[in-house]
């Protein structure tokens, strides 16, 4: 295990055989076109959650036992990072291991195949998702009565996902508004400071005949450089933060992409707001007799 997984405590005890045959055709029908083809005593370890998936030279191949009522030889020629199978999982603490899968030579398989415990695996789509939570825990209360029973489901995974990732939204979006209406304040309030102290110059400009438009537009255009370049940078760097590490790897979920704009757009109105705020204040300060 210490060789064929990483982190092997994570994986199960027991290992599932499969033929390369039905590897192929599995990985086909998700449209990975990345097929494995073994000789002899080949093996491929799916180590999902690997830091390094790794091919190994053909004379450097690792060998290791797989106990199938007798000891047999096996060659390890690539560790991949992939699911064939989803987590086992528990209604109540998600996930909770996962599967050790051993991908073999069909030709190792048939030989295998009268003397391995062969274990049946069934699939089911429901109708009605929203029961899914109940039915899941119904069906795994029955299927564990069996002792070593690897059982999966899709509602379990996924609705505490949900919830951890809802948790998680809310706090980053809680704190992420704290964040920008700290800032907004902070440079907010050191205009409004500078105003006051810049009092005598715009004086000095009405002297010489400046218009109420032109000193308007000259505080506008000062504060635009003292208030947007947090804002672009901030939202440059978040979306960079997101896109490589959220938005590449859901992508079977487009609207998470315009949501994402959305609350961007939220956050640049409210520092709009503060913006077109200290500008109409900074004047009405400097406006005021000196």
């Amino acid at each position: 295990m210490d060789l064929a997984f990483e982190n092997p405590e994570y994986f199960s005890k027991d290992v599932f055989l499969f033929p390369e045959k039905a590897y192929n055709e599995i990985i086909s029908l998700r449209g990975n076109q990345e097929e494995i083809h073994l000789e002899d005593m080949e093996a491929v370890t799916l180590s999902q959650g690997t830091d390094s998936p790794k091919s190994f030279p053909s004379d450097q191949l690792p060998r290791f036992n797989v106990n199938v009522n007798e000891d047999i030889t096996l060659k390890l020629i690539e560790k991949k990072d992939y699911a064939l199978l989803g987590w086992a999982s528990d209604p109540v603490r998600s996930m909770i291991l996962k599967p050790a899968v051993l991908i073999i030579s069909d030709e190792t398989y048939q030989n295998l195949k009268s003397k391995a415990k062969r274990v049946p695996f069934e699939i089911y789509e429901i109708e009605n998702e929203k029961q899914a939570e109940s039915l899941s825990t119904d069906i795994h209360a029955i299927v564990t009565k069996k002792p070593d029973t690897y059982y999966s489901s899709f509602a379990d995974v996924y609705s505490k996902q949900i919830e951890g990732s809802s948790l998680m939204l809310f706090a980053a979006a809680f704190l992420a508004v704290i964040a920008l209406f700290a800032l907004a304040s902070v440079i907010y309030f050191k205009q409004l400071r500078e105003a006051t102290e810049e009092q005598r110059q715009y004086s000095i400009l009405r002297k010489i005949g400046t218009a109420d438009r032109e000193l308007k537009s000259v505080i506008r255009k000062q504060l635009l450089f003292v208030f947007f370049p947090p804002l672009v940078l901030g939202i440059l760097h978040s979306w960079l933060i997101l896109k490589y590490y959220i938005l590449d790897s859901v992508q079977d979920f487009p609207q998470l992409t315009s949501m994402l704009w959305f609350i961007f757009a939220i956050y640049f109105v409210i520092y709009v707001l503060f913006y077109l705020s200290s500008a109409n204040l900074y004047y009405k300060i400097v406006n005021q007799k000196y």
